[in-house]
């Protein structure tokens, strides 16, 4: 949670590595970062905007998967 004066942000970033199960090899990674403006700067606006950006890393990861 990054608060600047009257700005906040939900600030989420995680790394995904993919590994052939069988060879142990990475076929691909993929670091997604989100920074998600909060309306309010408490617990929950920060709360809020994480759920934004969770919901958005489950489309772009399934997108990711696929391809």
């Amino acid at each position: 949670h990054q608060v600047r004066g009257e700005q906040s942000h939900a600030l989420v970033s995680i790394q995904f590595s993919l590994i052939d199960i069988d060879t142990g090899k990475l076929v691909k990674n993929k670091r997604f970062t989100y920074k998600m403006a909060t309306k309010t700067t408490d617990a929950k606006g920060y709360a809020e905007a994480t759920n934004e950006a969770v919901e958005k890393l489950s489309e772009d990861m399934l997108r990711w998967v696929q391809h």
